[in-house]
């Protein structure tokens, strides 16, 4: 905690001066006005001690302004990390920081990006490798010239700098194919290197084959290779061999290379090969379905792949079908993004298919801009209702409309793992907006909601309901990831507080159907016939209930399920409390039904005529018959004798509660 007079005490009383402090004196001895700027930052409120980095980018710095933040980086005695990019470049200021950087024993990653320094002062660069701990650099959009990036690798390998990533994006590598060689021949012995970026560097298909040669290196170790926007065009057969030699390839980035359906019938023949490949990005190239056929074939197959882009590539919805097939196959692949594509609404429900797959691994899917309708829209909200993996959900820039935000209103009551969605840019009015808080009143894991967006197709909500939305999803923020433990036959049911019951299609009231108003409020549909399909009643077994969940509820927002058989009570009456619509029972612990919700239909007062158990079945009211449980004593096969202990798993299971999710509020 910072002391008056710019000072910190360390838990011993020690007295460490600030960053902000050491820095006004720096200054004040240089007899030069301190930046502003810098006084201001959070990160120089701390002791010295703990400032680790300095970053000074995307301003302008003038010789003494350079010359006062130079001095005040020599007094931080452990800093590691160093950043000035995107700054004019002026003589004096390059020769401040190169010679900075000389002087830092301490420092382990450097970025320099977008400083542009003339011909005559690139060797200047060198220097920077005496810097005996430094193992990251990164000196991208300097305007260096093929004959430049020769030198800086031929400098890196023979400094006695460990450099594990090296990144030069945005600088002139492959205007000179010779160069080109060079460069990726000298990278290729250099054992140390893991991360090579080379984004925007002019390559072509003709460094196709040195880059083959440096995945075949016997002393490659390189673990991240980056070759977004460099028109490669084709990878040639020769990728396969390499795929089949490497060993430590884990991230390849392709984004944007101009590789057409024969580079992905290559790279589709190569991927089963490459065992450490995690991470493999193709967004951009217009390969349309015939590629994507033989990259889903290459996924039915992988058992290491975890993260694919296709977001851009031309794809209908045959080949999300094919996509979605393959996948089905797949157990690892937990982030898809197929975003920029032309899905529609049958691509979205064979999307919809592999995320409602009990045995699906995808934990993120990028749908965007993908001509998505309410059906399609519809289909994949009661997907993810049911999904119990899947985390982030993209569908930014469709055509959901009001319709598909009551859908994934209802989807986001049930679901309890989504935590990121995106809905801009979707046409909803406030009708939508409210169907969507409606939902989100029993949400508790969503933390980031996106719902506005700036084209013409933006969400027009109204601002009580946005600010509204903003509450919940603070709220849950805060609370952090919800809890989830599903209780097993082997453990008791009493170490859990609140008890949630799920049918089998692992929704509560699922297996029944629940097809009328949500008793919160008339908000939207509690549960709608596209997410479960309105059965028949209930079968009643011998003195008790037969596959039919219990639910207690207890407002707005809260759900507590089967609590009141699991904690102990002093009272043996449970008092019924229906809700409007539905054909599943929901139980009470009180003689009256609890505040914010609607008087149940069976008043605890009234004449009812009950056995041990009993069902009591009111009139019909409107198209959806209503059913309500009282019980005047202990179900049949669960021993509760003053409600003094909780039930087993096992008895609860006689009266057909099929799982049991323990919720801690």
């Amino acid at each position: 905690m910072t002391a008056a007079g710019g000072f910190s005490r360390d838990p011993i009383g020690h007295r460490d001066p600030t960053g902000s402090r050491v820095y006004s004196d720096v200054c004040r001895e240089l007899k030069i006005r301190p930046l502003e700027s810098l006084m201001r930052s959070k990160r120089l409120q701390a002791p010295i001690s703990s400032i680790t980095s300095f970053d000074y980018s995307h301003r302008a710095l003038s010789p003494d302004d350079c010359r006062g933040i130079c001095s005040f980086l020599r007094r931080l005695p452990n800093l590691t990390h160093l950043a000035f990019n995107q700054i004019p470049f002026n003589n004096l200021v390059f020769s401040q920081i190169i010679e900075q950087i000389e002087r830092t024993p301490t420092l382990e990653n450097l970025e320099l990006f977008g400083l542009h320094p003339p011909a005559s002062h690139v060797p200047t660069l060198h220097r920077i490798l005496l810097a005996p701990r430094l193992q990251r650099l990164k000196l991208g959009d300097n305007s260096l010239t093929p004959d430049d990036m020769v030198a800086i690798a031929e400098a890196v390998v023979s400094s006695k700098a460990n450099i594990v990533q090296l990144h030069l994006g945005g600088n002139d590598l492959g205007s000179s194919p010779e160069a080109a060689a060079r460069f990726l021949h000298v990278m290729a012995g250099y054992e140390p290197l893991m991360s090579i970026g080379l984004r925007s560097c002019k390559l072509d298909a003709r460094a196709v084959p040195a880059l083959i040669d440096l995945l075949c290196h016997e002393d490659c170790r390189i673990t991240d290779l980056q070759l977004k926007n460099n028109a490669l065009c084709a990878l040639g057969p020769g990728i396969v061999e390499a795929f089949k030699v490497n060993k430590t390839l884990r991230v390849l980035e392709l984004e944007s290379t101009q590789l057409d359906a024969t580079a992905a019938q290559e790279l589709g023949e190569a991927i089963p090969h490459l065992e450490s490949l995690r991470a493999l990005n193709l967004n951009g190239n217009q390969f349309g379905d015939a590629g994507l056929i033989h990259i889903a074939g290459a996924l039915s197959t992988s058992t290491t792949l975890s993260t694919l882009g296709l977001s851009n590539v031309g794809a209908t919805a045959q080949g999300a079908a094919r996509l979605a097939a393959a996948l089905g196959n797949n157990s690892v692949l937990a982030g898809l993004d197929i975003s920029q594509n032309d899905a529609g609404d049958l691509g979205a429900a064979e999307i919809a298919a592999l995320i409602r797959s009990p045995a699906c691994p995808v934990e993120s899917v990028d749908l965007s801009s993908n001509g998505i309708n309410p059906a399609g829209g519809a289909a994949l909200a009661a997907a993810v209702a049911e999904s119990t993996r899947i985390k982030h959900v993209d569908l930014g820039k469709n055509a959901l409309g009001d319709v598909g935000a009551q859908a994934w209103g209802a989807a986001l009551r049930f679901n309890r793992s989504l935590q990121r969605l995106c809905l801009t840019d979707n046409r909803l009015s406030d009708a939508g907006g409210r169907a969507l808080l409606a939902g989100l009143h029993l949400n508790t894991t969503l933390t980031n909601f996106s719902y506005g967006g700036q084209s013409a197709q933006r969400n027009d909500i109204d601002r009580g309901c946005r600010k509204a939305i903003d509450r919940i999803t603070a709220r849950n923020q805060a609370r952090g990831q919800a809890r989830h433990e599903i209780a097993t036959p082997d453990s008791p049911l009493h170490r859990h507080r609140h008890v949630r019951t799920a049918s089998a299609h692992g929704i509560i009231g699922a297996a029944h159907g629940v097809v009328g108003p949500s008793h919160y409020g008339q908000d939207g549909p509690f549960f709608t016939p596209s997410l479960a399909q309105p059965s028949t009643q209930p079968s009643m077994g011998e003195g008790g209930l037969v596959g039919l969940p219990l639910v207690t509820s207890i407002g707005p927002g809260r759900a507590r399920c089967m609590s009141d058989l699991a904690r102990p009570r002093t009272s043996q009456t449970f008092t019924p409390i229906t809700s409007p619509g539905s054909t599943f029972v929901t139980l009470a612990a009180s003689r009256s039904p609890p505040p914010m919700l609607p008087k149940s239909p069976f008043s605890p007062t009234a004449p009812t005529q009950s056995v041990s158990p009993a069902i009591a079945r009111p009139a019909s009211s409107g198209s959806a018959a209503l059913h309500a449980l009282y019980i005047d004593s202990p179900l049949p096969g669960i021993d509760l004798p003053h409600h003094s202990r909780a039930p087993s798993l096992d008895s609860l299971s006689s009266i057909g509660c099929e799982a049991f999710i323990g919720v801690d509020l």
